[in-house]
């Protein structure tokens, strides 16, 4: 979604219908109804479910808790130069997997 590499696919998102807005294919309610939801859970909302919940803690053991920045693979391998895509054939294999976000 968000990191310190590229852009924001959020706010490509937005950009994007905000877009469809200026060019009159959808009115104000529309631009305004449309949400990209998308949560990401703290440390401590994540960590509550193992600690709290007895069924849960019963059958799991933490061990170590660790955040990481995961950078998307289709970006990494597209701007490595290890691949002979094309910039069109990268987009067709890339956009798909955004639904995942916007589609769920």
């Amino acid at each position: 979604g968000q990191t310190d590499v590229g852009a924001s696919m959020w706010d490509s998102f937005q950009s994007s219908w905000d877009k469809l807005k200026e060019q009159g294919l959808i009115d104000e309610d529309e631009r305004l109804g449309v949400s990209f939801p998308n949560y990401y859970r703290t440390k401590d909302e994540f960590l509550n479910v193992i600690e709290n919940d007895e069924e849960v803690s019963s059958k799991l053991k933490l061990i170590s808790y660790e955040e990481r920045v995961v950078r998307c693979p289709y970006r990494e391998l597209y701007t490595s130069g290890r691949t002979d895509k094309s910039p069109r054939q990268y987009a067709e294999d890339f956009v798909p997997t955004t639904k995942t976000w916007s589609h769920s």
